[in-house]
């Protein structure tokens, strides 16, 4: 291959993922936890006033 046929390829190939990306082709998943791989814990508090 050449130098530009090269280039282009890989123009295509980034052209590819980042279509990809955008419509969700490829998902990421984080699981995120709490301290110690815990659950999350939240608290709300509500205040009357009045």
């Amino acid at each position: 291959m050449s130098d530009n046929t090269c280039a282009e390829m890989k123009d295509r190939l980034n052209a590819s993922a980042l279509l990809g990306k955008s419509q969700g082709d490829f998902i990421n998943k984080t699981e995120i936890t709490g301290a110690n791989g815990g659950p999350i814990v939240s608290e709300v508090r509500v205040k009357f006033v009045g």
